[in-house]
């Protein structure tokens, strides 16, 4: 009798502890589910990447603003790379490097090495440089003509010609040392052309592998001081065919 009741206690007692265990087992999974370890190479949660967005937009909304009403005979032109060097130095705070500068400037500086010559040449070409850094910095709208500019094919539905070339991740130049980024390159993704005769000539010019340029009207807003780059605002943009003509 007594060591029925024994083994009876003992199978109740193994029981317990097999369903104690499996509540254990339970409970860590749906801890696991609902609280996964984070990874090293883990996607960041919706909120940092929130604000990530957030504080960008927020330092592009503080930038300078250009009047799109301002007439096209007020906009400076840039055709070469000392030409956006020229307007680097214009809308940084930094001091002239005329080192450098004169290595973009003069083919004649770059190409001797006789220290003497160089101070010569930068004597007598200081002057010039700085009034040219007057100029731009007195002159900050901008504008350039990006030559073969790649259109897709017309889309009904938008009446645009979608474009992938010019975006804010986009720099633009003539040369590697000095850029121009366009602060809302995001915005023109979409060329708008709601006249469908005009839309009818540039596609055939497109389809047609014919050259289109995009003379681009910007408002140049900063210097990036980590890189030789100016932050510029696009005002508006023309299409041209290769004789000037103006299609939109």
């Amino acid at each position: 009798m007594n060591m029925s009741h024994s083994s009876s206690v003992l199978c109740v007692i193994a029981l317990l502890s097999a369903l104690t265990a499996c509540s254990k087992n339970d409970s860590t999974s749906a801890v696991s589910a609902a609280h996964p370890v984070a990874a090293g190479d883990a996607t960041p949660s919706l909120a940092e990447a929130t604000s990530t967005k957030g504080v960008e937009q927020a330092k592009l909304n503080a930038l300078p603003k250009g009047d799109p009403a301002t007439p096209v005979s007020q906009y400076r032109t840039l055709t070469s790379d000392k030409d956006v060097m020229m307007t680097y130095y214009a809308m940084s705070s930094l001091p002239v490097d005329y080192d450098k500068v004169l290595l973009n400037y003069s083919q004649d500086y770059r190409s001797t090495s006789d220290e003497f010559k160089k101070q010569d040449m930068q004597k007598a070409l200081k002057p010039k440089i700085d009034q040219e850094i007057a100029n731009a910095k007195s002159s900050q709208y901008i504008k350039m003509t990006w030559d073969q500019f790649r259109l897709d094919q017309y889309d009904f539905q938008t009446k645009a010609f979608p474009q992938h070339a010019l975006t804010k991740d986009v720099n633009f130049g003539w040369g590697y040392d000095y850029r121009i980024e366009f602060s809302n390159g995001d915005d023109f993704t979409l060329l708008k052309v709601n006249d469908e005769a005009k839309a009818r000539i540039i596609e055939e010019k497109r389809s047609k592998g014919q050259p289109l340029d995009l003379i681009i009207y910007a408002f140049a807003q900063e210097s990036a001081l980590d890189q030789h780059h100016v932050k510029a605002q696009i005002l508006k943009v023309v299409l041209v065919d290769k004789n000037g003509t103006e299609l939109f």
